[in-house]
C-alpha cells in the first residue's frame, strides 16, 4: 500500500521546471514570471549544473537559454535528449535566425522563443506544455514498462532490451504483452506512437526536414 500510495502522490505532484540562464536577472524575471503557473521551479546559472540536477533527479520542463559558457543550451538539449527524451525542452535567445531554431526543433526542443520574452505570448506556451506534461503522467505504466516501452519505440528487440535492462527475455516479453494490454495495442508500430505521443521518444527529421 506504501508503494501504490507513493505512485499517486508522484502522479498528482506539480511539474518540475528547470529554468537556465548565465544572467541573475533573467534568471529572476522568467521565474517570477511563472510563479503563477501550478510548478515547482528551480534556477540554474549554467547547463552543466542543469544537466547534472537532470540525471539525478529529472524535471518535466526545461526553459534555457542558448548562448551560455560551458555548455550552450543546444548542447544542453541534445544532451538531455539522450537520457530523459520525455522531458520538454524550450529554448530562448536573444540571437536566434532560422538554422539555429531548425536545428533547435530536429534535436527535440518542444518551442524555440527569442528575448525579450513576452508574458502575453511566453506564458500561454508554458501552460499549455504544463497542461500536456499532466496528460502525459496519466501512462497507466510502471517505471520498468516505461523503460520497456521507451526502448521498444527506439527499435529495440526483446533480446537487445533484455540485454540493457539485465532482464531475462521472458520478463521483457511479458511487460511487452502486458503494456500492449494496457494501452490497447496490438503492434510494435502502436506502441510507439504511443511512445511518442506521451514524450517517451522523438522522430528524426531527415535532411529534407520531413
Amino acid at each position: 500500500m506504501k508503494i501504490k500510495n507513493e505512485e499517486n502522490a508522484k502522479r498528482t505532484s506539480p511539474p518540475t521546471v528547470f529554468i537556465v540562464d548565465d544572467e541573475p536577472l533573467v534568471l529572476k524575471a522568467v521565474s517570477r514570471s511563472i510563479a503563477g503557473l501550478a510548478c515547482i521551479t528551480q534556477t540554474f546559472s549554467s547547463a552543466v549544473a542543469c544537466l547534472e540536477a537532470v540525471k539525478q533527479y529529472g524535471c518535466d520542463l526545461i526553459i534555457s537559454d542558448i548562448n551560455m559558457p560551458e555548455m550552450s543550451g543546444l548542447q544542453l538539449l541534445e544532451a538531455v535528449k539522450s537520457s530523459r527524451p520525455e522531458t520538454a525542452i524550450v529554448l530562448v535567445t536573444g540571437y536566434g535566425d532560422i538554422p539555429m531554431a531548425v536545428e533547435a526543433v530536429q534535436l527535440g526542443a518542444a518551442d524555440f522563443l527569442e528575448k525579450p520574452l513576452n508574458e502575453e505570448t511566453f506564458l500561454p506556451k508554458i501552460q499549455s506544455l504544463l497542461n500536456q506534461l499532466s496528460s502525459r503522467k496519466k501512462l497507466p505504466l510502471t517505471e520498468s514498462e516505461t523503460e520497456i516501452l521507451r526502448l521498444i519505440a527506439s527499435g529495440k528487440s526483446n533480446k537487445e532490451i533484455a540485454f540493457i535492462l539485465k532482464r531475462s527475455i521472458r520478463t521483457v516479453e511479458n511487460h511487452r504483452h502486458r503494456m500492449m494490454e494496457k494501452l490497447g495495442a496490438g503492434s510494435q508500430a502502436e506502441l510507439t506512437k504511443i511512445a511518442i505521443a506521451h514524450g517517451l521518444t522523438t522522430i528524426e527529421l531527415d535532411k529534407s526536414g520531413r
